[in-house]
């Protein structure tokens, strides 16, 4: 009520709420911009002098090509407003061609679209995690991009990269883990996180896991 009444710039909120109510009274009260029809969402992921902005992590599981273009456009914005000059990557589990499949098609269109419509913006995909940030991988895989291997600015929805894990593995009972001398009991939960950079540029299956 506070940004909607211009009495604050922004709220800062989800520490001990889900992202469903935390984007809810968002929704209710603010609403989109002007000229945008759906919403996304944007990580700024801060390492020493290096900023990373991906989008979109949290909210649109399997987005439209419309959507993915819109999320896109905005996460850049987004990335400009935090001082990182963009540099985009649409990611999916394909670089240009290697793997095909409905959702590489979508990021490949969604792709051009962006470039057609914002040549301002230095954009690029379909690109796996690697190939965007590496730059030694961006040259093995993609040696004619200029976004390759530099990305700042990432597009990334669950459908389009990481497979998302099966209920069987959600149920399945936490393993030992040795790790330094001291026996862990991890959950899944805790798997997750702990490969979940590893899943992004090896494209793990988690029904494997």
């Amino acid at each position: 009520m506070l940004v909607k009444m211009g009495k604050a710039d922004c709220l800062l909120g989800g520490a001990t709420y889900s992202t469903a109510d935390t984007v809810r009274p968002a929704l209710q009260l603010i609403k989109c911009k002007p000229g945008i029809k759906s919403v996304s969402s944007c990580f700024i992921m801060v390492r020493g002098d290096e900023k990373l902005a991906m989008g979109d992590c949290a909210i649109n599981i399997d987005p439209s090509e419309d959507e993915i273009v819109e999320s896109t456009v905005e996460t850049a914005h987004t990335a400009e407003i935090f001082g990182i000059d963009p540099k985009v990557a649409l990611l999916s589990y394909s670089t240009k061609g290697s793997g095909k499949g409905e959702t590489v098609d979508k990021m490949r269109n969604a792709t051009l679209r962006v470039q057609e419509a914002h040549p301002e913006l230095k954009v690029d995909g379909e690109l796996q995690f690697d190939a965007a940030v590496a730059p030694e991988v961006g040259k093995l895989k993609a040696p004619n991009s200029t976004v390759a291997g530099e990305a700042n600015v990432g597009d990334h929805h669950r459908r389009h990269g990481i497979r998302a894990p099966s209920q069987r593995n959600r149920k399945r009972k936490a393993r030992p883990v040795q790790r330094r001398g001291r026996l862990l009991r991890l959950n899944w939960f805790c798997k997750k996180k702990i490969f979940f950079a590893l899943a992004l540029t090896n494209e793990i299956n988690w029904n494997n896991i």
